[in-house]
């Protein structure tokens, strides 16, 4: 959106054919570009707060580029169908929902040859205003179509892929035909019959256009796109509504029933081509309740195994699982995964009571463990399903540790190399001494959820609550109502000191990040409604 606004700016500077001003224009955007982070600051603080503790991001970064017949969606948004890609000649996937971007609505794309007739009749500050936009979105598109190839040797720009360029067009190309539509009604007679004759040459150019890009994209697999004639009848449908609104608007002019005829056009255009409407599915047709999801789930606890995991997303079937496919890891799990992956052993420590194998991970780094797991089930694929009867749970009371830091790390972070399955290791200095000596207790987790949970403690000494959950700032921690300390546990996991007796320990999400954004945020919206209450004030009184 930066990117955008600052095009736009030099653009318009640019068609002034005179810098006067552009120190102004820069610091009016300089100073809502500052308002518009002011106002996202709830979400840009715990962002900030995120990135530092950020091993790997996920997301789709397979680049899409665009070709000159992809802008055949811009008349028929529906001529690639639903497919989440699209498989060109070359055998190279592309991603559809990216393509279809391209079209902002029909009513939008037809304007812009209704705003090439009047052009000439419209005031040069307006003129210049509006083919800044129309400038400024065909670089965009221009960007997005070298996305993936020219951009990956431009710094910053190698970051956006073709959906963040194409993202303000459809903006953009409303607000052109929103000025369109107004320099209709605004004509005279003789520029009424000028205008109209221009209109018959650019509607039907702009309509041959859309037909070239069709044609060029006929060898396109659409497998699930309606049929072509339907696409089209519904664009031609749409096509008579708009000729019928500027010829009942070229006998009367009315800024009303033009305005409301188009706002039901771009609604109906955007509607049919999106279906927002929702459709029932049985969820057991997405989530099939198969023999291997009713065993695993029947293991109860947390699920372990190999990394295979990480591509089976367990949460849809609300099994929990050591593994995240989501793509996003934190640097301690990415230390700790490290680690498994040297002694799987430490999913004793994650509350792992069951582990999901394959033939090649027990034949591999989980041979030596084989011995200490007993099978519960084996499965057609290969897969078996084994109990770890002494896995921790996923809260265990602790009397043995060790305490570690690494001195040479710039925050005093846990040594990775200290991370075995002998003892649990604890960061940061001030962590209790250990007793190993004596009976022990038990610990009980009474509430769960994704915000808060509540232990149960009861033991016969000093010992430390270890809840297998990931180490993140903003959980907090009381101790029979009395705020406690949370030390990193193996680098990952959270580790209360509790005293002999019986307790209740509740952990608790109230991250700083998220009120600091909160404040930020509503006093920024206090300053623009302000603002705006002034310049309504001056505009009508």
């Amino acid at each position: 959106a930066l990117l955008f606004c600052v095009i736009y700016v030099v653009i318009r500077i640019v068609l002034q054919r005179s810098s006067t001003g552009l120190a102004a224009s820069l610091a009016g955007l300089a100073a809502l570009v500052a308002m518009g982070l002011l106002l996202a600051a709830v979400q840009i603080v715990p962002y900030a707060e995120f990135l530092p503790q950020a091993s790997a991001t996920g997301g789709d970064d397979a680049p899409t580029t665009l070709r000159v017949a992809d802008f055949v969606v811009a008349y028929l948004p529906r001529f690639l169908g639903r497919a989440l890609g699209i498989w060109t000649a070359e055998g190279v996937l592309r991603h559809a929902r990216v393509i279809r971007l391209l079209y902002v609505g029909l009513a939008q794309v037809l304007l812009l040859s209704v705003w090439f007739s009047v052009r000439s009749f419209v005031a040069v500050p307006q003129r210049r205003r509006v083919e800044a936009l129309l400038w400024t979105v065909t670089l965009m598109t221009g960007l997005a179509m070298a996305a993936g190839r020219a951009l990956d040797h431009v710094p910053l720009l190698r970051e956006l892929g073709a959906q963040h360029l194409l993202a303000a067009n459809s903006l953009a190309l409303a607000l052109v035909a929103a000025a369109a539509a107004h320099e209709w009604l605004l004509l005279n007679a003789e520029q009424c019959w000028r205008a109209v004759r221009r209109l018959a040459v650019y509607l039907p150019l702009l309509l041959v256009l859309g037909g070239v890009a069709a044609v060029a994209h006929q060898h396109v697999p659409r497998i699930d796109a309606p049929a072509l004639w339907l696409q089209a009848a519904k664009s031609g449908v749409l096509l008579a509504g708009l000729l019928v609104l500027l010829a009942a608007t070229l006998l009367r002019p009315s800024h009303r029933l033009l305005g409301y005829g188009l706002a039901a056009m771009t609604w109906v255009s955007l509607a049919t081509a999106w279906t927002p409407g929702l459709r029932y599915v049985d969820p057991r047709l997405v989530f099939p309740d198969t023999p291997l999801v009713q065993a695993v789930r029947s293991a109860g606890g947390r699920l372990g195994g190999s990394d295979r995991l990480a591509q089976w997303p367990l949460a849809a079937e609300l099994i929990p699982q050591v593994y995240a496919p989501s793509g996003v890891m934190l640097r301690r799990q990415e230390e700790f995964v490290n680690r498994l992956e040297e002694d799987p052993l430490l999913l004793r420590h994650a509350g792992a009571q069951a582990l999901l194998l394959t033939r090649e991970d027990i034949q591999g780094a989980f041979a030596p463990v084989r011995p200490m797991l007993s099978i519960d089930r084996v499965f057609p694929s290969g897969a078996v399903l084994f109990s770890d009867l002494d896995s921790m749970p996923r809260a265990w009371l602790a009397y043995e540790w060790v305490t570690s830091i690494d001195d040479t790390a710039p925050d005093n972070r846990l040594d990775p190399s200290n991370i075995t399955p002998r003892l649990p290791s604890v960061e940061g200095a001030g962590a209790p001494p250990a007793d190993s000596s004596g009976a022990r207790g038990k610990a009980e987790i009474a509430l769960a959820s994704a915000t808060r949970v509540t232990v149960s403690v009861d033991t016969p000494k000093p010992c430390l609550l270890v809840l297998s959950d990931t180490f993140y700032p903003g959980w907090k921690a009381e101790v029979d109502g009395k705020e406690a300390p949370i030390y990193p546990v193996d680098g990952m996991f959270r580790g209360v000191p509790v005293e002999a007796g019986t307790h209740q320990v509740d952990f608790y999400y109230v991250p700083q990040s998220v009120r600091i954004g909160l404040y930020i945020s509503l006093i920024a919206a206090g300053i623009v409604l302000i603002e705006l209450r002034r310049v309504f004030w001056r505009a009508y009184y």
